[in-house]
C-alpha cells in the first residue's frame, strides 16, 4: 500500500499530465478552428461577395462558434480539475457575445463589398476561444472555495494584443494574514512579444490579485494591496 506521501504525488502527476493533454487538445480545437475560419474567409473573397455567399460565410463562423464553445469549455474546466459539468453560460455568454460581434461585422462586409479587416479578423473568432478555455479552467480552479469571476482572461479583447494574447492566470494561492484567509492569483508571460497592458497587469497591476471575501463579499486588491 502506498504512503499518503507517495499517494498524494502520484495523483498529483496524474492530474498534471490529464491537464496537459485537455491543454493540447484545446490547442488542437483552436488550430482546427482558425483553418475552418481562413476557408471560409478564402471561399467568401473569391465568391465576389454576391448575398448568398455572404450568409453562407456567416453561417460557417457562426457555426464554428456554437460547436467549438462548449467542448473547449469542458477542456479547460477539466484541465482545471472541475467535477461534473462546466458551467453553461462560460460558452453560452462567450458565443452570444461573439455573435453579436459577427452580426456588425457581416454589415461592414456588406456596405463594403469586401471581407472589412481580412482573414486576420476572420481569425481573431477562432483566436478568441482561448478565452472559454482560461475561463472555465480558472472556474474549476476557485470551485471548491466558490471564487468569483475573474476581472479579465487572456484574449477576451481587454488588452491592446487582443486575441495574440499569450498570457495565463497562475493560482489561486490561498493565503492567511491576521485578517484571515485570502487568495492570490498572478497574470502571467508566455515567451514572446507581450503589450503594454499584459505587462503591466504581470509586474504591477496583478502580481498579484489578492481576492478576499469580507463579510461574504469578495474584493479584488490589485497591486499587491494589502488584503483588508
Amino acid at each position: 500500500m502506498c504512503a499518503p506521501t507517495a499517494l498524494a504525488e502520484a495523483l498529483a502527476l496524474v492530474q498534471l499530465l490529464e491537464a496537459r493533454t485537455y491543454r493540447h487538445q484545446a490547442k488542437a480545437l483552436i488550430a482546427q478552428a482558425m483553418a475552418e475560419v481562413e476557408a471560409a474567409a478564402a471561399a467568401l473573397e473569391a465568391s465576389r461577395f454576391s448575398q448568398s455567399a455572404r450568409l453562407t460565410f456567416r453561417s460557417r463562423v457562426s457555426g464554428m462558434l456554437r460547436r467549438s464553445a462548449p467542448t473547449m469549455a469542458q477542456l479547460g474546466w477539466y484541465a482545471g480539475g472541475g467535477t461534473g459539468k462546466p458551467p453553461a453560460e462560460i460558452a453560452r455568454n462567450f458565443i452570444d457575445e461573439q455573435q453579436q460581434f459577427l452580426s456588425r461585422w457581416f454589415l461592414q462586409i456588406k456596405a463594403a463589398g469586401a471581407l472589412v479587416g481580412g482573414a486576420v479578423r476572420a481569425r481573431m473568432y477562432a483566436q478568441a476561444l482561448e478565452q472559454v478555455y482560461q475561463r472555465a479552467y480558472m472556474a474549476a480552479a476557485g470551485q471548491k472555495v466558490g471564487l468569483p469571476p475573474l476581472p479579465a482572461y487572456p484574449r477576451d479583447g481587454s488588452t491592446r494584443c487582443k486575441m495574440n494574447c499569450n498570457c495565463y492566470w497562475e493560482g489561486p494561492l490561498k493565503r492567511e494574514d491576521e485578517n484571515g484567509v485570502y487568495y492570490e492569483l498572478y497574470w502571467r508571460l508566455r515567451p514572446g512579444e507581450s503589450c503594454e497592458d499584459c505587462i503591466r497587469r504581470a509586474t504591477v497591476q496583478w502580481n498579484p490579485l489578492r481576492i478576499i471575501n469580507l463579510n461574504g463579499i469578495w474584493i479584488f486588491a490589485e497591486g499587491g494591496e494589502h488584503a483588508i
